[in-house]
């Protein structure tokens, strides 16, 4: 009897409650009536309609405070089920995410997603400002449009993630791996990708003004039209590399790897620092007046990782 009450109880103050609101009203409404057809019942009336009027405003006032709450706490089970290290359970979030617009509507601001398994998961135009997302696993997802500025994506795996024109200014990717992510166009003004693995990744007119990628894995990279202005690539690995027109203002080269790397028409210019690059026959310079001797750069056949300065060593 207790378990029969209280489904019923439940089912008046959740599914129904609209239909209570409408038949007290109506009810209310019938007995004002039914009074006023009396002679002496006018008064009454007037007073009686009046109070349940208010009650019932008073009705509907506390049903839409339960309804702002129980959507309140349904938004946070699903964002912390994204939060999840099962991929299905967390898929299914993203999906509920998605038809309740939470994706875009700012609720993932700051979300505390450590670690989530989000593999392959639809978050394009997803805002997810300055969120916590360390060791989070994302291959192949989709956050084509994200806001990732200011997130926490340390040592969290990137790789295929498709991130055209992402915003991930000021973010931490240090550590993270990206292979053959798709960067083209991303804002990555002034983030941290120290020891970050890019291989492969297309960086294509990416803003990368200010980032800092010291000791990063940029083997065979596509950072045609990219601008790397004051960019710290001090130790990374361009092997490979293509960088046609790319901006190299102020940016610091010293002791990296550009063996068959391709500068072709790239822009430098007095502030840009090559000392202790290694090149090989197979680097092209950005014009054939390039003096490489002046630039203070040092030809090796072969450099063997291990043999390069240890990415230990921090240098901003």
């Amino acid at each position: 009897m207790i378990v029969r009450l209280r489904r019923r109880s439940g089912w008046l103050a959740r599914e129904n409650r609209p239909i209570i609101v409408v038949v007290l009203a109506l009810s209310g409404v019938a007995v004002a009536m039914f009074v006023y057809a009396y002679r002496d019942g006018q008064q009454f009336a007037a007073n009686f309609a009046t109070e349940f009027l208010s009650l019932t405003i008073t009705v509907v006032a506390i049903d839409q405070i339960y309804r702002w709450r129980a959507r309140q706490e349904r938004r946070k089970e699903i964002i912390e089920q994204m939060g999840s290290y099962i991929h299905d359970a967390a898929g299914e979030a993203v999906r509920l995410a998605r038809g309740m617009g939470l994706l875009t509507d700012g609720s993932l601001r700051r979300a505390a997603l450590a670690g989530a398994h989000l593999e392959e998961a639809p978050l394009c135009d997803v805002k997810m400002h300055d969120a916590h997302l360390r060791g989070a696993h994302l291959d192949d997802a989709d956050l084509t449009n994200a806001d990732l500025s200011l997130a926490d994506l340390w040592q969290a795996t990137l790789d295929r993630a498709l991130l055209w024109q992402a915003n991930l200014s000021k973010t931490d990717l240090s550590n993270a791996h990206m292979h053959g992510a798709d960067l083209w166009r991303a804002n990555l003004a002034e983030a941290n990708l120290r020891g970050t693995r890019l291989h492969a990744a297309n960086l294509r007119e990416a803003n990368l003004e200010g980032a800092v990628l010291v000791g990063a894995y940029l083997e065979g990279a596509d950072l045609v039209g990219t601008n790397l202005g004051r960019t710290n690539l001090r130790r990374a690995r361009l092997q490979e590399a293509v960088l046609w027109d790319a901006h190299l203002e102020g940016a610091d080269l010293r002791d990296s790897n550009l063996q068959g790397a391709d500068f072709q028409r790239a822009t430098c210019d007095e502030f840009t620092n090559w000392t202790g690059a290694r090149y090989d026959l197979g680097t092209t310079w950005p014009s054939v007046s390039f003096d490489v001797t002046s630039a203070g750069c040092v030809f090796a056949a072969y450099v063997p990782d291990e043999e390069q300065p240890s990415d230990e060593t921090d240098e901003s």
